[in-house]
């Protein structure tokens, strides 16, 4: 059977221009490789990101990684306390600062021991531990305020939401999981709205008498 060139040059070249056109996702990890997973969540990913994986560990202090949105497996109490306080004395913290320094979005999946910090739980505990807890929470919020997205890389998948209220608000984009949210011409985003939009990487699309308009 002979190969066509042609056809070889044009299936590489719609790769590329794929490969160009996805965003670059940078997912970093800490502690000890979990391939099982991070192969799931590529099988997840892959078709909507350009995804790198580096353990925060492997990164070296002169090394220019380039990405565009930025997610943490795992996520330990170390880096939520450096980076709430602005740290940046180890790789994954100075990594978490470039990402802020340059607007990018970032995502924060706390390890299984910081998972009640998700739903911000303080559960039946002495009132010793609530106080502590309490201030780790403040280091998440302190984080949200610059910009960072706590939840699972899961929810990265891209995903669609109709909204269909008069008003698009912060606080509806907060519990939103999806990537993108569909609205009509007739509904108000408020400026909120589009910083949490930005922030999240969340696209809005704005339907105008059928057709569809990505105008964040």
């Amino acid at each position: 059977m002979k190969i066509n060139q042609k056809v070889i040059e044009k299936i590489i070249h719609e790769v590329l221009v794929r490969l160009q056109e996805k965003p670059h996702l940078l997912l970093v990890y800490e502690g000890t490789k979990n391939q099982v997973k991070l192969e799931y969540l590529l099988s997840k990913l892959q078709d909507h990101w350009h995804v790198e994986v580096i353990n925060s560990a492997e990164i070296c202090h002169d090394e220019q990684l380039d990405f565009q949105h930025l997610a943490f497996l795992d996520g330990s109490q170390d880096l939520l306390a450096r980076g709430g306080m602005g740290l940046m004395d180890t790789p994954g913290s100075k990594l978490l600062a470039k990402a802020l320094h340059n607007g990018c979005p970032v995502l924060f999946e706390p390890s299984a021991e910081l998972q009640w910090l998700v739903k911000q739980e303080l559960g039946n505990v002495p009132e010793r531990v609530k106080r502590y807890r309490a201030h780790l929470i403040r280091f998440k919020n302190q984080l949200i305020e610059f910009g960072v997205w706590f939840g699972e890389i899961e929810s990265l998948r891209p995903s669609q939401h109709q909204y269909d209220r008069k008003v698009l608000t912060e606080k509806d984009l907060q519990n939103i999981e999806s990537t993108e949210v569909r609205v009509s011409s007739k509904t108000i985003i408020t400026p909120l709205a589009k910083d949490i939009a930005k922030n999240r990487g969340i696209k809005i699309r704005v339907d105008f008498e059928g057709q569809s308009y990505a105008n964040w």
